[in-house]
């Protein structure tokens, strides 16, 4: 850019760095924990849903995925539905194990992330 050469990326028809590409990550980073931390300050809905409806609803976005998910053309075979290859077992430990993650983070851990991200990305 300033016709000084450097090593990096070509997108789009400029150039980007590492340093610039880790920056670009790491913004996408935090705007994703800032407004997962803005949807934990939402208040509480006035009904808590069952074990049972929140696997329902895991199964309907599974579908979703499953639905998106692209076949390769070189398997033959048609795609199979989500039920043969994600069990309900399956989906109700995804939803399970989301439920014993915490919910909420604090300043603390979200230091610790960006610290983590910051020393894992030079």
């Amino acid at each position: 850019m300033d016709g000084v050469p450097f090593e990096g990326y070509e997108t789009g028809g400029f150039v980007m760095n590492s340093v610039k590409i880790n920056a670009v990550r790491l913004l996408f980073c935090l705007a994703a924990v800032a407004s997962a931390v803005q949807v934990q300050a939402a208040p509480a809905p006035s009904r808590q849903m069952t074990l049972d409806e929140r696997v329902e609803y895991q199964r309907k976005i599974e579908e979703v995925y499953w639905h998106h998910r692209i076949w390769p053309e070189t398997n033959p075979g048609a795609k199979p539905p989500l039920s043969a290859v994600m069990s309900d077992a399956a989906i109700r430990e995804k939803v399970e194990v989301s439920l014993r993650m915490p919910a909420s983070i604090d300043g603390e851990r979200l230091q610790a992330e960006i610290d983590r991200m910051t020393r894992e990305s030079q």
